[in-house]
């Protein structure tokens, strides 16, 4: 069946082929999805609760029908990242976080498999809250997930994504957000390989005042893969003295990998702050040779370079054995 995929909230020139992605999919019908695997639950603090077989609506433009509803309520601020992990072999799986006033939680996500993964993560996070949800995707078949995020005043949401396979990977993240004082952060590393095709298409809206955010991607292209990148920051009537920012960096491995990005401000509203900037290259050839000639090969100095860039990201993990695992993956892939 044919889909229009990931449309951007405001159309560019089609030239640039980036304003939606077109795609022939045969999505599955029905979900494998059981349960999680779950580490550091604290009943206490949390609660677990699924239903099964509903229809479930996503921000890329498609339904997931037979879904099951993941429910985590988090009442207390929690001293471990509550960690929650999957198989995703043609799995539908909504998971809603939420987090009451005055909380601190941090929840990992991960899935492995090599078939379809259609996802959709809605967060809230309360009063004077802290949320951080990071989700780490290992599923070497497709995915298509949505980001849905809602929060109070004075609250400080992050999504922090590491997107390390798949042949076909479709993100999208919107929030819906009214009040003021808001801050929220995406932090996305990716790495694309073979054939794969990335699309990822981040909107963030400002409408209460003094809000921030930071939408923060680092890439690494190689091969015939093909990622595009769309990164809006929209400031709405009302949202006086807030500050948003978009960046890019993609390092580029191959001639033939193809990489479209399009970071966008959009202001209905005087004094406000908003940046955006994308930078495309490859590995500088003098820091190739400095590290050649210290007994690195070629092949060793740029695993060691790109895998020293990625740290930044990957140290933003509270699991020391998810680092590593992330770093020995990058190494692999790489």
């Amino acid at each position: 069946m044919k889909y229009i995929l990931n449309e951007t909230p405001i159309r560019t020139s089609n030239n640039f082929r980036i304003n939606d992605i077109k795609l022939d999919l045969e999505l599955p019908t029905k979900s494998n999805f059981k349960e999680f695997k779950v580490t550091n639950l604290d009943s206490n603090k949390t609660i677990i609760q699924y239903k099964y077989g509903l229809n479930v609506k996503s921000n890329l433009g498609i339904n997931l029908p037979d879904t099951c509803d993941a429910t985590i309520n988090i009442s207390k601020s929690l001293d471990k990242p509550l960690i929650l992990e999957y198989d995703s072999n043609d799995v539908m799986l909504s998971i809603k976080i939420g987090t009451k006033d005055n909380v601190n939680a941090d929840v990992i996500i991960k899935t492995k498999g090599n078939k379809y993964n259609m996802l959709v993560i809605n967060s809230y996070t309360g009063n004077n809250s802290k949320l951080t949800i990071n989700y780490i995707n290992m599923n070497e078949g497709n995915s298509l997930v949505s980001f849905n995020k809602s929060s109070r005043s004075n609250s400080n949401t992050t999504y922090n994504i590491y997107d390390l396979c798949g042949e076909l990977r479709i993100y999208n993240y919107e929030n819906y957000d009214s009040d003021s004082n808001i801050k929220e952060n995406i932090n996305n590393m990716y790495i694309t390989k073979n054939e794969d095709v990335l699309d990822m298409n981040y909107y963030i809206k400002h409408t209460g005042i003094e809000s921030n955010s930071d939408i923060c991607v680092l890439g690494c292209i190689k091969d015939k893969s093909k990622k595009s990148f769309k990164g809006t920051i929209d400031f709405k009537e009302g949202s006086k003295k807030s500050i948003g920012r978009v960046n890019e960096k993609v390092i580029s491995l191959s001639d033939e990998a193809i990489s479209t990005s399009l970071p966008m401000i959009l202001c209905h509203e005087e004094d406000v702050e908003g940046s955006h900037g994308v930078s495309n290259g490859k590995i500088d050839e003098d820091i190739l040779f400095y590290l050649e000639t210290r007994g690195f090969s070629k092949e060793e100095a740029i695993k060691y370079i790109l895998t020293t860039k990625f740290d930044s990201y990957i140290n933003l993990l509270n699991d020391n054995t998810l680092k590593e695992e992330i770093r020995e993956y990058i190494k692999k892939e790489l």
